[in-house]
């Protein structure tokens, strides 16, 4: 049976690579379904989520948190988003805070609105009124992405989109953690409210003490990692583990075990570098280097990723590995970038080849992490120009040793999705 922090039911114990827990909207339950059986409990407003997500260890079922929400079917940080992830059956939906100029606390992932809106500026130099006249990008922006009729939301309208429904993770907004608290307040969500930062432990535990209900996940990384032990008997809710090596000491087996009898172990799996090369990317190629290593090697009993569908399908012991497998969608890898030039026929944030894309290394379009992508070196015809397709799941190619393209034009890091 997985341990408790906190009041709630603890479901049967089951292996933890074939448990999965959905928030059923249809109905007023949270269920933990596995193998072995399911237990539901009746759910009586975000106590009985927070409950759920007080169970850790073995037993306890592994969460899914949507990055930024369902970025793949809305556009980041948004109400829509935050929906999308809930129905795609994520049970924590993780959004970044930004404060207006005149005090409004705002969904945003960068300081400035010019990646994900149509407007320019810094969201701590506009005021709302400036900042809600903005419509939002397609997914994740950038501006060669179609501008939406949606709108930016305030933390207080994700709050109670979320309510009762799912938890919500508040990145990027420690600074303004008593304006948060307050909010959850006010919107009766602070069991479903989930705050984090890096911060000394002393800060930690002032800020904690104002309310024993506040949920808390501490973020590891290599400058704080000696932290883990320096909570005494009010350890987190979470640990938030980043490490790009497997020797770094968050990560070691002692480690996390100690971590996991105590709180949930968080890992995150959208890129190179959070948790080593365990990605996305990988685990839809092959699980066991991705997502089922991560809950395997490193207890992690909540995963944050940007395939969401995908992880709650290998969480219920489906096959992700090949197109013909994947939920709603499947995606190629491009070789071919257009020629109408930056922000017309392609987006680039950095005018220098910064990814170093051995290929064409005189272009200023980057590329991102290499490794892990795979090749298919099949000469193909695509606009009068011999090239190579490529497919994989997400993500650049070409990787060291892997066939070059023979194209006098190719993209590094392009990826088209396309509805089945």
């Amino acid at each position: 049976m997985g341990n408790e922090r906190k009041a709630g039911s603890s479901p049967r114990r089951v292996p933890r690579d074939r448990v999965a827990m959905a928030v059923c909207l249809a109905a007023p339950v949270v269920t933990f379904a596995g193998t072995a059986g399911a237990v539901d409990q009746e759910r009586t407003g975000g106590g009985k989520l927070s409950a759920a997500f007080a169970q850790h260890g073995r037993g306890a079922a592994v969460l899914t948190a949507a990055h930024r929400a369902q970025w793949r079917s809305a556009p980041e940080n948004s109400l829509p988003a935050i929906e999308a992830a809930i129905l795609d059956g994520a049970e924590i939906i993780e959004i970044d805070v930004k404060r207006t100029k005149d005090g409004v606390l705002v969904l945003m992932h960068d300081d400035s609105v010019d990646r994900t809106t149509n407007g320019s500026g810094s969201v701590s130099d506009l005021t709302f009124s400036q900042v809600r006249e903005l419509r939002l990008r397609e997914g994740l922006g950038h501006s060669g992405t179609a501008v939406t009729d949606v709108k930016i939301p305030t933390l207080k309208e994700a709050l109670l989109a979320t309510k009762d429904r799912a938890m919500i993770n508040l990145d990027k907004g420690w600074s303004y953690r008593d304006a948060m608290y307050d909010l959850a307040v006010s919107t009766g969500t602070v069991p479903t409210a989930i705050f984090k930062s890096t911060a000394p432990v002393a800060e930690v535990e002032a800020f904690r003490a104002k309310d024993p209900a506040i949920v808390y996940s501490h973020v590891v990384d290599d400058a704080n990692a000696s932290s883990m032990t320096a909570f005494g008997d009010n350890p987190p809710d979470a640990y938030e583990l980043i490490f790009d090596r497997l020797t770094d000491a968050q990560i070691q087996p002692d480690v996390v075990a100690a971590a996991s009898k105590t709180g949930r172990v968080w890992i995150n799996t959208m890129w190179k570098g959070l948790a080593a090369d365990y990605t996305d990317e990988r685990s839809l190629i092959d699980p066991d280097d991705g997502w089922r290593a991560v809950t395997d090697r490193f207890s992690a009993d909540i995963i944050q990723t940007d395939n969401v569908r995908e992880l709650r399908r290998f969480l219920a012991g489906a096959d992700v590995t090949g197109p013909g497998a994947r939920s709603k969608s499947f995606r190629v890898q491009a070789e071919d970038y257009s020629l109408l030039g930056k922000n017309v026929g392609y987006s680039d944030t950095d005018d220098s080849n910064n990814g170093g894309a051995a290929a064409r290394p005189y272009e200023g379009v980057d590329i991102c992490d290499q490794q892990g992508a795979i090749a298919v070196a099949t000469p193909v015809r695509a606009n009068g120009f011999d090239t190579t397709s490529t497919f994989r799941a997400r993500g650049p190619t070409g990787f060291p040793g892997a066939s070059q393209p023979r194209a006098r034009r190719e993209r590094c890091g392009s990826t088209t999705e396309t509805g089945r």
